[in-house]
């Protein structure tokens, strides 16, 4: 019944970001960001929404969508209160990236986790998995293949900043 329960939960962990990533409208200037239960330290000059929810049955979370000022790239975050704590390997099955792809576990802020960077359709993508304890934050950056090295130093920035609060 737990296998049962954690494939639904992996299925609704997807469809959700897949919702997420579509975007969220609003914008103010960011500076320190707080959201949920984390907080980011956004660029200069770059614009965010939050949008609280409760994105499953009962648990809390909540989404940011950071954008560059020019249009260039956009960085998504979804925070997912888990019932349980996240392992390494439950964190990994929530990944699109094929087992045959070697993910290495590294540390961003307060969180640990996976990413994974790749080329789609003329676009640059670059996604983090990543939790601390029960606290689950999926990150999703996006620009055009040509701009991706242009802000991935902000982007890189904003995401080793991010802190529980």
């Amino acid at each position: 019944m737990a296998e049962v329960s954690f494939g639904m939960e992996l299925f609704m962990t997807r469809y959700v970001l897949t919702l997420f990533i579509l975007g969220i409208s609003g914008n103010s200037i960011a500076e320190i960001v707080s959201f949920s239960e984390i907080s980011v330290d956004g660029a200069p000059d770059w614009t965010y929404s939050i949008e609280q929810s409760s994105a499953f049955a009962g648990a809390q979370g909540g989404s940011i969508s950071i954008d560059h000022p020019a249009g260039i790239g956009s960085l998504r975050m979804m925070t997912y209160a888990a019932p349980g704590t996240v392992s390494r390997d439950r964190l990994r099955n929530l990944t699109n990236v094929p087992l045959s792809t070697t993910l290495d576990w590294q540390e961003w802020g307060d969180f640990a986790g996976y990413e994974h960077s790749y080329l789609e359709r003329g676009f640059f993508f670059k996604q983090w998995w990543l939790s601390n304890e029960r606290t689950l934050l999926l990150i999703t950056y996006e620009s055009g293949a040509n701009e991706s090295q242009l802000e991935i130093e902000a982007v890189e920035t904003m995401v080793d900043s991010i802190s529980l609060l």
